[in-house]
């Protein structure tokens, strides 16, 4: 009945801010942009920024583990997430968890858009699957 996600859509404080984050600092190409919608490009699925948010308070606290209810977050799998983190780093993206090994089979990590977002990458580490 269901078969994929078509889109994902984030309310934006910012619409330029988060076009620059997403299009200049991540990659994705543009594919429809106006005042208060813009899409994305991220593959199969595509990633609808809808401006008008209202900024959040500190997100300090799920920054230090603690999730905070209603949140969202985006996963991408990627081919090498060491070599991601070090070309992302090198735009300016801040990470706030470097590629760390999990039990899990993975490798990953984590930044957040400009609006507080988490973004984690991803590659597999056990191909046994």
């Amino acid at each position: 009945m269901l078969d994929q996600i078509d889109y994902v859509m984030i309310t934006v404080s910012n619409m330029q801010r988060s076009i620059a984050f997403y299009r200049d600092m991540l990659g994705f190409d543009l594919k429809f942009h106006s005042e208060g919608w813009t899409e994305l490009a991220t593959g199969s699925t595509v990633l609808v920024l809808q401006g008008g948010g209202a900024p959040q308070p500190s997100r300090e606290a799920e920054f230090q583990g603690a999730p905070v209810a209603g949140s969202c977050s985006i996963g991408f799998l990627v081919f090498d997430v060491d070599q991601l983190y070090e070309a992302l780093t090198e735009k300016g993206v801040y990470f706030t968890m470097p590629p760390v090994t999990r039990s899990e089979g993975i490798k990953m990590a984590v930044c957040h858009d400009p609006d507080g977002i988490s973004i984690t990458f991803t590659t597999r580490t056990d191909m046994s699957d």
